[in-house]
């Protein structure tokens, strides 16, 4: 079972340069928490590498984000936004189990480096009418660099015979485009 959440409180302002530009950015606070809990093998464990182990891990951060975009009115029924979200690295930190049978369970203190990724967007308003509007999104997202590897480092057991563990998970993540499509219908005034 793994479960990662990102939560971003980004207070923005915006510059309407021109009747058809404007431009904006927000700067804030991201906060990340992750869970991993299943089965794992030991890769780094000195004398414990290679065994089978049970994991139950925790860990929360927080860390700068911001974002930039423009916004262009190419015509009175069509507008075209850019914008780009900055990339989120985080040191969570938190509490892993590790359960080993036979030998027993050590709780250790965690920090795991993730790194949500960057993102490109493009979109497309069009009025057809006042009534009826269609709009298109592109949007790229960088998971080559974010999700290249997954750094885990557990340390201080509260158990003798477990020694600190040293991790880092290859996951190889590509590159990802989503295409959105919208339509919009006013049903009254």
């Amino acid at each position: 079972r793994a479960f990662g959440s990102l939560v971003k409180i980004l207070p923005g302002a915006a510059w309407k340069v021109n009747e058809r530009l404007a431009v904006g950015g927000a700067f804030g606070i991201g906060i990340s928490h992750a869970e991993l809990e299943g089965p794992y093998t030991l890769q780094n464990a000195g004398l414990l590498t290679g065994l089978p182990t049970v994991i139950d891990l925790q860990g929360t951060g927080a860390t700068p984000v911001y974002s930039v975009g423009l916004q262009y009115k190419l015509t009175d029924a069509t507008t075209l936004g850019v914008t780009y979200q900055s990339e989120s690295r985080f040191k969570l930190d938190g509490s892993t189990l590790v359960t080993v049978p036979v030998i027993g369970s050590a709780r250790y203190d965690t920090n795991v480096d993730t790194t949500w990724p960057r993102t490109v967007g493009l979109g497309l308003r069009h009025e057809l009418c006042r009534h009826r509007i269609v709009s298109m999104d592109l949007v790229w997202y960088n998971w080559s660099a974010a999700f290249d590897d997954f750094g885990l480092s557990l340390t201080e057991p509260d158990r003798a015979l477990f020694p600190e563990i040293e991790e880092q998970f290859p996951l190889n993540w590509r590159d990802t485009v989503s295409v959105k499509l919208g339509y919009e219908q006013v049903l009254s005034n």
